[in-house]
């Protein structure tokens, strides 16, 4: 089982990036999902993750699932992001630069392949265009893992819920 987040970095320089300032002339819905799609309880540091429309509308109970759907897809139109509504994925696409150090650790290194791999195993959508804009910052292996690769990742996940 992973982690779940303790909290998540909301970057200062955030509000001058070109795609939020086109979400922050959309309105407040907008910038509401916007920042809900970098702190809510399923995301990860590199910002590909399952989040299903029932959930945000049940957490942001102010938006229809109308009004979600339509501001996910102008989300993706700014480029701040890209959902695949059949699969009910989410690519924040730039929350990996502000969730992970500009210089990142080898443990940050490791956290984000694991990740990845994770991804990878699942078939999630857009973790290959992830790849192809992350990889080389994050040392991310351009490979998938092998099967001994994922039970390793599996026992570690293991013995440390035990």
């Amino acid at each position: 089982m992973s982690k779940r987040p303790a909290y998540a970095r909301i970057h200062p320089r955030l509000w001058r990036l070109a795609e939020m300032i086109k979400v922050v002339s959309i309105g407040g819905d907008a910038v509401s999902l916007a920042l809900y799609l970098r702190s809510n309880q399923l995301i990860n540091m590199i910002g590909v993750y399952y989040l299903p429309t029932k959930k945000i509308q049940r957490e942001l109970s102010f938006l229809t699932e109308d009004e979600i759907l339509e501001l996910l897809q102008v989300l993706t139109n700014v480029g701040y992001c890209k959902y695949n509504f059949e699969e009910e994925y989410v690519w924040v696409i730039d929350m990996a630069e502000h969730q992970v150090e500009q210089n990142p650790s080898q443990n940050q290194k490791k956290g984000v392949q694991n990740i990845v791999d994770r991804l990878r195993e699942d078939e999630a959508p857009f973790i290959n265009d992830f790849i192809e804009k992350y990889g080389d910052s994050f040392s991310v292996s351009k490979e998938k893992p092998t099967d001994k690769d994922l039970v390793a990742m599996w026992k570690k996940d293991t013995l440390n819920t035990i």
